[in-house]
């Protein structure tokens, strides 16, 4: 803040072709003071506009005292901790809508229900909404597509991966070939055609994400089929007449569902880096708050304001490790031949 002082007396030919221009003789006051956001937002609020339901409500709780046929000078402040509005300097009636809208000051905390100033524990983004609880809203979209697209790639990945693995031959090389081009398409293109196709919203996310995250899953589950399907067991009950589908499901998925699940449970806090990593692009998901758009939104506030992302950092580390001990703990219940190994 400046306050500038000027005499009138400029010598001639000061101003230089140089395009630098100062002023001559000029006295210059800095002055330093605060400001409180949270006062601005939720403090006391000057010739705002209210219907008269409000005040009605208020003498109801017996709050204030207002006639509506004297005006203005006849409110009164009962209660001076509750009542919202601190004066009324205008009263107009609508006889299109038949109701009477005020102009007052208020303490706007009060007028949205709230019984004092609210304070946050980490502080609220650049338009105000609480950190703490926007980052657990925030998570709780991007858990939802995370756990949704995670179930139906487990469910195609393994599907797939059991039938390469176990019949191998031709139809494994043929699989094999069709994974290898689709995963030699990077997942950006994948994400940005399908935007461009179906729009950005959750569901289109979702399936982006699913039509080649059971990648991993197929590759991981052929893996263990070959591990398995020549194994005695295996060829005993084959010899005993078992279908390939009693082999497949009965006989050797359980065995390798231990591995299998364990990576997969990854999946989630794997999908949540990516939808994070996206919503950097621009290509995060609009009209909706999830973990990388807040991320994306507060990372210019990194030097400034570091909790912006401090937080929402912590708690997605913490997710990745509650995940991998979810996972440890799943393939111990479903192998306990594995308790312990990595």
């Amino acid at each position: 803040l400046m306050q500038i002082q000027y005499d009138g007396n400029f010598p001639i030919g000061y101003w230089q072709s140089s395009g630098r221009r100062d002023l001559y003789k000029a006295k210059i006051r800095r002055v330093s003071f605060v400001y409180d956001t949270y006062e601005a937002a939720l403090g006391t609020k000057k010739n705002y506009m209210i219907g008269g339901s409000d005040i009605l409500q208020y003498i109801e709780n017996g709050w204030c005292e207002y006639d509506f046929n004297k005006g203005p000078e006849s409110f009164k402040i009962l209660d001076f901790k509750k009542c919202p509005v601190i004066s009324v300097s205008e009263q107009v009636y609508s006889e299109e809508h038949g109701v009477y809208n005020l102009t007052a000051d208020i303490v706007y905390y009060r007028y949205k229900g709230m019984n004092k100033m609210p304070t946050y524990i980490l502080g609220t983004t650049s338009i105000g909404k609480d950190l703490v609880k926007l980052s657990f809203v925030s998570l709780r979209t991007s858990l939802l597509i995370a756990i949704i697209s995670s179930a139906i790639c487990l469910a195609f990945g393994l599907v797939w991966g059991s039938i390469s693995g176990y019949f191998g031959g031709n139809v494994d090389l043929a699989m094999e070939r069709f994974c290898e081009i689709l995963s030699g398409v990077p997942f950006i293109v994948v994400m940005t055609l399908t935007i461009l196709l179906l729009g950005n919203n959750i569901v289109t996310f979702a399936l982006a994400l699913c039509l080649t995250g059971w990648l991993g899953v197929a590759g991981r589950t052929r893996t263990q089929f070959y591990r398995f399907k020549g194994r005695e067991y295996i060829l005993a009950s084959r010899t005993l007449g078992s279908s390939d589908a009693r082999l497949i499901f009965r006989h050797i998925l359980p065995n390798a569902l231990g591995t299998i699940v364990t990576g997969s449970v990854l999946m989630i806090p794997g999908v949540i880096f990516s939808e994070s990593t996206l919503a950097y692009l621009n290509l995060g998901l609009q009209g909706v708050e999830s973990f990388g758009v807040l991320l994306s939104s507060n990372q210019k506030y990194l030097e400034t304001d570091p909790m912006l992302i401090v937080f929402p950092a912590i708690i997605i580390s913490l997710l990745m490790i509650s995940f991998n001990l979810f996972g440890n703990g799943l393939r111990d219940a479903l192998n306990p031949s594995l308790k312990g190994s990595e």
